[in-house]
C-alpha cells in the first residue's frame, strides 16, 4: 500500500488491509528528506548568516536586494 509517511495513514492502512506491505513512492521520500535538511540546514544558517530576511546579509557573500 502507498503511503504518505504519516502515521494515521499507517494505522488506517494496517487496520483494514494488515496483509499489505507498506511502502513510500519516491516524491514522498523526497519531501520527507528536503523537509529534514530544511531542518538541520535553517538554524546553522541563521547562526551563521544572520536572520535570512535582515538587509546586507546574504550567505552567498551578496545582497540580493540592492
Amino acid at each position: 500500500m502507498d503511503m504518505d509517511g504519516s502515521a494515521g495513514h499507517h494505522t488506517a492502512a494496517a487496520t483494514a488491509v494488515p496483509a499489505a506491505p507498506a511502502v513510500m513512492n519516491r516524491f514522498h521520500v523526497v519531501d520527507l528528506a528536503a523537509g529534514k535538511l530544511t531542518l538541520c540546514r535553517q538554524p546553522i544558517q541563521h547562526d551563521t548568516c544572520g536572520h535570512p530576511a535582515a538587509p546586507g546579509i546574504c550567505c552567498t557573500g551578496s545582497d540580493a536586494r540592492s
